[in-house]
């Protein structure tokens, strides 16, 4: 374990990653119905176990975002003490509030379920920036974006590395981080 962790410091120093941990293995898993159908398959991403070190820095830069007041105070999703929930309640009082005074209401209502397989790696980088994410870290996590590859089993057979040049991986810390990252300055 002091091992695994003086090489994972040594690597955040260099800011590089050790070669093949921004591999991923996607593997198909049948949710049902017709087999012969593609969307009745979720990806599973099969990832290095040292992308563990990246889940731990990225809670810190929630942490940060958090403590410094940064997260966007109109913000819900992924957020301490609110909830999708919540951010009804309030847009429904905005609404009650406009009627009352007699204002016009318009409503657009986006889906964005595949958000997070678009998000793209230099507009996420420029807003860490942003966000004071530099020197060492930054660089770190630019290389484990913009190195990564995946490749795809099925059955057995491995398909040949292919360049991922968007989205992030679907662990829950990396989402809510990507998601409070690039919500953050949306009013």
């Amino acid at each position: 374990m002091v091992f695994q962790f003086y090489i994972s410091i040594s690597y955040i120093n260099s800011g590089k990653l050790p070669e093949g941990i921004a591999q991923t293995i996607v593997t198909p898993l049948y949710k049902g119905g017709a087999k012969c159908e593609p969307r009745n398959y979720r990806p599973i991403a099969l990832t290095n176990h040292l992308t563990k070190i990246f889940e731990r820095i990225l809670k810190d830069i929630v942490k940060h975002l958090e403590t410094n007041n940064i997260v966007n105070k109109i913000q819900h999703g992924f957020t301490k003490k609110k909830s999708t929930i919540s951010q009804l309640l309030n847009y429904y009082q905005d609404i009650i509030t406009m009627v009352e005074n007699k204002e016009n209401v318009d409503t657009v209502y986006l889906d964005f379920s595949k958000a997070f397989d678009k998000v793209d790696h230099k507009i996420l980088l420029q807003k860490l920036h942003q966000l004071g994410i530099r020197g060492k870290i930054h660089r770190w996590i630019k290389s484990f974006l913009t190195n990564r590859q995946q490749r795809v089993l099925v059955e057995g057979f491995l398909s040949e590395p292919v360049s991922v040049i968007s989205g992030i991986l679907s662990q829950p810390t990396q989402l809510v981080t990507s998601y409070l990252i690039l919500t953050h300055l949306v009013s």
